[in-house]
């Protein structure tokens, strides 16, 4: 005896309806082995398909709002990342202004000059961040140096304080 478990589409005639159905049969062999009698039972599980697929086309609502959701969290960290260096560009071109009305050296704006170039290449290096996050999936990850950027910062800062009589 062999009981079996079958799931199928049924089209139910003259109704032009689709209905779902589940089954359960055995087969009864006789002492050969030939089938002799088939005992089953089907009931429809169309209503439980039907939550199944409301369920699926939820969960990919969820989905697509979260990833709305992590866009908009992301275009707020790309607005703070590059404001950061748009600060020190605007504060270095401040001090070379300054500098320049106290007759520095031009060593000395080369290299307020020079910061304000890291911070651009800081602003390029998140766009082409963004780029490759756009065009794919991949998780790879790679090293960086963060101490060009600390240096960067904290002389951004010395700048500050040093007019407000603070040394760093």
């Amino acid at each position: 005896m062999e009981d079996r478990l079958r799931f199928g589409r049924v089209e139910v005639a003259g109704s032009g309806g689709v209905r779902f159905v589940r089954s359960r049969g055995t087969v009864l062999k006789d002492t050969k082995g030939n089938p002799q009698f088939v005992f089953g039972i089907s009931w429809d599980i169309t209503s439980e398909v039907e939550l199944g697929r409301k369920l699926e086309d939820e969960r990919a609502l969820m989905l697509h709002t979260a990833k709305l959701a992590s866009i908009g969290q992301l275009a707020a960290g790309v607005g703070h990342e590059i404001n950061n260096p748009l600060a020190i560009i605007s504060g270095m071109t401040s001090v070379i202004d300054l500098l320049l009305d106290e007759g520095a050296s031009v060593d000395v704006i080369r290299k307020k000059l020079a910061s304000i170039e890291n911070s651009v290449q800081r602003i390029s290096d998140i766009v082409k961040g963004l780029r490759t996050f756009a065009r794919s999936d991949s998780s790879e990850l790679s090293d960086f140096d963060p101490f060009p950027m600390i240096r960067e910062t904290v002389d951004f800062l010395r700048e500050i304080y040093l007019r407000e009589g603070i040394e760093l």
